[in-house]
C-alpha cells in the first residue's frame, strides 16, 4: 500500500485529491458502532442474521460502515481482507474502475476473498499480477473471470477445455496452452523485467557448481543404493511412494547432509565449521557471504528447513558477529513488518533469513542487492516471487541471484546426467520457460517427479559405500528418528516392524511381530534422551504397560515389553518398575552392543 501511495503522490494527486484510505485505523471513521453492537459482530463478515442483513442494504446506506460518508469522485484505497470483511457495504458503491494489485489473491474461484471481490459492481476491472498461473489454469480463469466474466466460459467449461486435458498423456501441452494464450491475448499485457523497464537496475543470475564434500557424497550415494535394493516392483502402488520419499531425502541431503538425521540440538554437538564444510551449499553460500560482507552490501537469502534456518542464523552470528532474523510462517505480522525495517535501516551488511512461502505479497527488501536460494521450492513461479522482493521498482544497484548446486564428478555424465541439484535445476528452468512462453502451470506435477526419480533409481551404483550408525549419532538424533533407528534395528534382529503414529502411540513407539515361533512379539518404548548421563525415570515403564492391554487386542499377540533408551542408566524406581512386571530395559551399553552386532546404516531408516 505504501508504493502505491508514493506513486499516486507522484501521478495523480493533482488531479483527484487525496486517497481515501478504507483500511486497518483510517476504517474506524466510516464505521457504525451502534449496529455492531445490536449484531454483536465487528466485522460484517461475522453476520449469522442474514433476514436483518438484506433488510440493512436495501436501505441503501451500507451495513457497518457508512458509505454516505465516502466520497463520489476520488480514488480508494484498500486490502483484499478489508473488502473481504465489509463485502456488504463495499458491494453497494458503484464502482467506476477497479484495480487489483497481486491479482492472484483471487486465484481460487471459490474462496472468500475472490467470491468478495467479484460481487463488487463495477465498469472496468484491471488486474496486475506477476504470476497469472502459480498451480494451474484454473489461477488464470479465476483472475480473467473478474476481468471479463464469461469470457473464457464458465468454470465447468473452461475445466473441460483446457484444464482437464492438459492432464492427459496423450496430449499436446504446447499447443494447448498456444491456444489459451491466444485466447486470452486481446485482454492480457504482459511485460517482463527482462525487457529492462525504466528505473530497474542490471539482474545478474548466478548458478554455482560446487563438489560435494566426502561426507554430503557418502549419505548421498548411500540413500540411492539403499533405495535401489527396496525398489518397489513398477506394478506395485507402493512404487509412487517410495520415490517420492527417496527424492525428499535427497533434496534434505543435497542442502545438507546431516538435516534429514540429526535434530537442531544434536547439530549444535558440531564445530560451525564442520557444518559448514559438510554441505556444498553451505561452503558457496558463506563464501558469497565473505565477499559481501566486505563490501558492506546486504543479503537476503531463501531457504526452506526452518531447523537449518536456525542453525545458518547461529553460523551467521558466530561468524560475522550480526543477527540475522527469520521470517518464516511461525513470524507474526508485526515482527515481520519490524524484521524487514530493521534490515532496510541497518548500515552496511546484513543478511535476513526467509521461507519462500513467506516471501509472497507486501514485502519490500530493496536495501539487499544479493539473493541467495538456499534451497529451491518445487514451483519457480514462487522462487519468482521471493526474488521479486529485491529485483524491483526502488531497487537502485544491480541484483545478484546466487543458485548454489551440489555436484560431483561422479554424476558428470551421460549415464548419470547430473547430480539431484542439477536435475532439479533443469527441470524447474524448463518450467519457468514454458510458463512464460506459453502460459503452462510452473508447478512441478507428480509425473515429473516421478520420472526425475525412476532416473536416479535406474542407474546401479557400483562402487559401495556404507554410513554405519554409532552412538554418537544416536545422541544428535531427534525422537522421531530415534524411533526409526530403533525399528530399523529389531528389523535387523528378524522382526517384521511397525512403527506407531508418533504422537497417538497409546504408550508403544514400536510393535516388532515374531517371525519365529521360538521367541516372542514385543512392544517397545524408545526414550531418548540430548543428556545420556542423566537417568532414564520410570516414565517409559508406564507407558509401555499402559499400552500392553491395548496392543494384545488390537494384534491378538502375547507381547515381551521393551523399554530403550541412550542413557547411561535407568533410575532405580524405574528399575524397580520394570522388574515387578517383566518389562527389559535397554540401556545405552546394551544398545551400543546392538548396533555392533546388528549394523544399522542411515540409508536403513528410509524404510519407515
Amino acid at each position: 500500500l505504501e508504493n502505491w501511495k508514493e506513486e499516486y503522490k507522484r501521478f495523480l494527486k493533482p488531479i483527484w485529491g487525496p486517497f481515501i484510505e478504507l483500511h486497518g485505523s483510517e476504517l474506524e471513521q466510516f464505521k457504525k458502532y451502534e449496529l455492531a453492537k445490536v449484531f454483536d459482530i465487528k466485522k460484517e463478515i461475522e453476520i449469522k442474521n442474514k433476514e436483518k442483513l438484506e433488510e440493512i442494504i436495501f436501505s441503501n446506506q451500507g451495513f457497518l460502515l457508512n458509505i454516505n460518508k465516502i466520497p463520489k469522485r476520488g480514488v480508494v484505497i484498500t486490502t483484499y481482507e478489508t473488502l473481504r470483511d465489509y463485502q456488504f457495504s463495499f458491494g453497494l458503491i458503484e464502482w467506476a474502475i477497479i484495480v487489483l494489485d497481486e491479482a492472484q489473491k483471487i486465484k481460487t474461484p471459490n474462496a472468500l476473498v475472490t467470491t468478495a471481490v467479484k460481487a463488487m459492481k463495477y465498469d472496468f476491472g484491471l488486474t496486475l499480477t506477476g504470476t497469472p498461473v502459480e498451480n494451474s489454469w484454473v489461477d488464470l480463469w479465476s483472475i480473467m473471470d473478474f476481468v471479463q466474466p464469461g469470457y473464457l466460459g464458465s468454470l465447468k467449461e473452461f475445466v473441460a477445455q483446457y484444464h482437464n486435458p492438459l492432464r492427459k498423456l496423450n496430449t499436446d501441452r504446447e499447443a494447448l496452452g498456444k491456444s489459451l494464450k491466444e485466447k486470452v491475448r486481446p485482454l492480457l499485457k504482459r511485460r517482463t523485467k527482462e525487457e529492462h523497464l525504466q528505473g530497474l537496475p542490471e539482474k545478474h543470475v548466478c548458478v554455482y557448481k560446487v563438489k560435494m564434500p566426502d561426507i554430503q557424497l557418502k549419505y548421498y550415494v548411500n540413500i540411492i543404493q539403499k533405495a535401489r535394493e527396496n525398489l518397489p516392483d513398477p506394478l506395485s502402488k507402493k512404487r509412487k511412494q517410495h520415490i517420492f520419499s527417496i527424492i525428499g531425502t535427497l533434496r534434505d541431503i543435497s542442502l545438507h547432509p546431516y538435516l534429514p538425521y540429526f535434530s537442531e540440538q544434536g547439530l549444535a554437538d558440531f564445530s560451525d565449521e564442520k557444518i559448514i564444510n559438510s554441505s556444498a551449499r553451505f561452503i558457496k553460500t558463506f563464501e558469497i557471504l565473505n565477499e559481501v560482507s566486505q563490501k558492506g552490501e546486504k543479503v537476503v537469502i531463501f531457504l526452506i528447513s526452518r531447523k537449518i534456518q536456525r542453525v545458518l542464523q547461529r553460523l551467521i552470528k558466530n561468524k560475522y558477529g550480526i543477527y540475522p532474523y527469520i521470517i518464516n510462517g511461525e513470524t507474526s505480522a508485526g515482527k515481520r513488518k519490524s524484521y524487514i525495517d530493521a534490515f532496510q535501516n541497518t548500515p552496511g551488511f546484513s543478511v535476513i533469513i526467509i521461507s519462500p512461502e513467506a516471501a509472497g505479497i507486501g514485502l519490500n527488501i530493496t536495501a539487499a542487492n544479493h539473493v541467495i536460494h538456499l534451497s529451491r521450492p518445487w514451483n519457480p513461479a514462487k522462487e519468482d516471487q521471493a526474488t521479486d522482493r529485491v529485483y524491483r521498482i526502488g531497487q537502485k544497484r544491480p541484483v545478484f541471484i546466487h543458485i548454489p548446486l551440489a555436484v560431483h564428478p561422479q554424476f558428470d555424465n551421460d549415464i548419470w546426467k547430473g547430480s539431484f541439484d542439477e536435475k532439479l535445476h533443469r527441470l524447474l528452468e524448463y518450467k519457468r520457460e514454458l510458463s512464460r512462453s506459453v502460459l503452462l502451470p510452473p508447478v512441478i506435477e507428480e509425473k515429473e517427479w516421478q520420472a526425475l526419480g525412476e532416473e536416479i533409481l535406474n542407474i546401479d551404483i557400483k562402487e559401495k559405500t556404507t554410513l554405519t550408525l554409532t552412538i554418537s549419532d544416536i545422541d544428535r538424533m531427534s525422537p522421531e528418528m530415534f524411533e526409526k533407528t530403533v525399528a530399523a534395528l529389531y528389523r535387523k534382529i528378524g522382526y517384521q516392524v511397525e512403527i506407531t503414529p508418533f504422537n497417538h502411540d497409546q504408550g508403544a513407539d514400536i510393535v516388532a511381530l515374531k517371525l519365529d515361533q521360538k521367541i516372542n512379539s514385543l512392544l517397545i518404548q524408545c526414550k531418548h534422551t540430548s543428556n545420556p548421563a542423566k537417568s532414564q525415570n520410570q516414565r517409559g515403564v508406564q507407558e509401555i504397560l499402559a499400552a500392553l492391554g491395548i496392543y494384545r487386542r488390537e494384534y491378538e499377540e502375547k507381547f515381551e515389553l521393551v523399554v530403550i533408551t541412550n542413557a547411561e542408566k535407568f533410575t532405580p524406581q524405574a528399575i524397580e518398575l520394570a522388574e515387578a512386571n517383566k518389562i527389559k530395559l535397554i540401556s545405552r551399553q546394551e544398545l551400543i552392543q546392538l548396533l555392533k552386532n546388528y549394523p544399522i546404516t542411515f540409508s536403513d531408516l528410509e524404510i519407515f
